[in-house]
């Protein structure tokens, strides 16, 4: 669960930057005309990437052992 949140907090910092970039690439658009293009495929592949790994927190079954683990760690 854990890691999880961890993956939310990655995605939210993602988006954050992925806005604050959004207005640089604009002023850069003259200089370099692909640069939006080029933006939104990176933004694309790294937001992608960070709520993959977030479902897949989410979503994965924890072994008997780890769960066992964790349960005694807690104690």
């Amino acid at each position: 669960m854990l890691k999880g949140a961890e993956g939310l907090c990655l995605t939210a910092t993602c988006l954050l930057l992925a806005f604050s970039l959004g207005l640089a690439v604009e002023e850069l658009k003259f200089y370099f005309p692909y640069a939006p293009i080029i933006y939104a495929l990176l933004t694309f592949l790294c937001l992608g990437a960070a709520l993959g790994w977030t479902l897949f927190q989410f979503l994965r079954r924890m072994s008997r052992e780890r769960a066992a683990l964790y349960v005694e760690n807690q104690q």
